[in-house]
């Protein structure tokens, strides 16, 4: 009898949720974007020893990336391991985010993605950015377009 108890509790523990995990989501609002992440302490320790260098020194960046006709991102340096981001003014669209740590070299590692989520600005303004105001932004306030490439080196 004990043994059977022990097994189901066993399987019970299985079934629960894990707690220590990395997360980052977007929750959708009328007038607002959040985006929610956490990096737990063992992720941290595994991303240090792979990029060579300290946690604290490393570059943590939540990035943000919109897609409707073409694929864009908006990269936020943030500082802690967890944290909310309040994003207004955006323009409808699907987003999707990632949580992305850089060493000094610029060797990154992608921790966790989010789903892709839809986003309707019920306002009907359309966020884009006219000319003056993009050379007025610093070069780390502004969308950049994407693509994704790869390079195949075979030995001979």
């Amino acid at each position: 009898m004990e043994t059977y108890h022990l097994l189901n509790h066993q399987h019970i523990i299985r079934n629960q949720s894990p707690v220590c995990v990395d997360t980052i989501e977007i929750f959708t609002y009328p007038d607002v974007v959040l985006v929610s992440w956490k990096i737990v302490s063992s992720t941290k320790i595994a991303v240090s020893s792979l990029l060579g260098e300290n946690f604290n020194d490393l570059l943590v960046r939540v990035i943000l990336c919109r897609q409707n006709q073409f694929k864009e991102e908006f990269s936020f340096n943030v500082s802690k391991c967890s944290g909310v981001l309040e994003i207004r003014n955006l323009e409808t669209a699907t987003y999707s985010c990632e949580l992305v740590v850089s060493n000094s070299k610029n060797e990154s590692i992608v921790i966790k993605c989010s789903t892709k989520k839809e986003y309707h600005n019920h306002k009907r303004i359309k966020n884009q950015l006219n000319w003056r105001r993009v050379v007025e932004m610093e070069e780390s306030e502004t969308w950049v377009p994407m693509f994704s490439a790869y390079t195949d080196y075979d030995e001979e």
